[in-house]
């Protein structure tokens, strides 16, 4: 195994790892730390549709394209069981107070795949910057940003995240090829 453990490629696609001092954290970190403060804000969510747009309005770069249909969707999801648990033992995990916990940072010139990295520029929570400085330091990274796109980057912005992907992976299946084609003899 390499100098990433497992949950690297996890927090990696997370994009929170990438970095341990996050602007604007002392609400979140109030949140996290006053026992019972993330449930209860779980459970205004799960008695309002209101409170689940004015949460999601404050992740996406433009609070107006929130729609019905994702606000409804997020409304079911947070109504089920156990809603939220995971996010929360996550945070409680990772926040200390005003900071992050786990920063790959100083390990991502070891990152010897190709990567990509799609980050929303407007995005609130994790700031550009990271993204920026990550693919300073991953030898082989591609960044994309997303003007006007906030945390939600796959919801506010599908087509454009879709077509970074696309054009990633077949950047890679090129480059695969290549190297196929020039790795076999041609007899003659």
């Amino acid at each position: 195994m390499g100098p990433f453990p497992d949950a690297a490629a996890r927090r990696l696609v997370d994009a929170e790892a990438l970095g341990a001092d996050v602007p604007g954290r002392h609400l979140g970190d109030l949140a996290v730390h006053i026992p019972g403060a993330n449930a209860a804000g779980y459970a205004l969510q799960r008695h309002s549709r209101w409170m689940v747009r004015q949460a999601l309005a404050a992740l996406v770069g433009d609070p107006g394209a929130v729609g019905d249909d994702t606000v409804e969707e997020t409304y079911d999801l947070i109504r089920r069981p156990g809603a939220g648990r995971a996010v929360h033992t996550t945070q409680a995990s990772e926040a200390g107070w005003l900071r992050l916990r786990t920063d790959y940072t100083e390990q991502l010139p070891d990152l010897a795949v190709p990567t990509l990295i799609i980050h929303g520029e407007a995005d609130p929570l994790v700031p550009v910057a990271w993204a920026r400085r990550a693919q300073q330091r991953i030898p082989a990274a591609r960044l994309v940003t997303l003007p006007g796109v906030g945390h939600l980057s796959p919801r506010e912005a599908p087509a454009a995240v879709s077509a970074a992907i696309e054009d990633f992976l077949s950047g890679i299946d090129r480059t695969r090829s290549t190297k196929a084609t020039e790795g076999t003899e041609n007899p003659r």
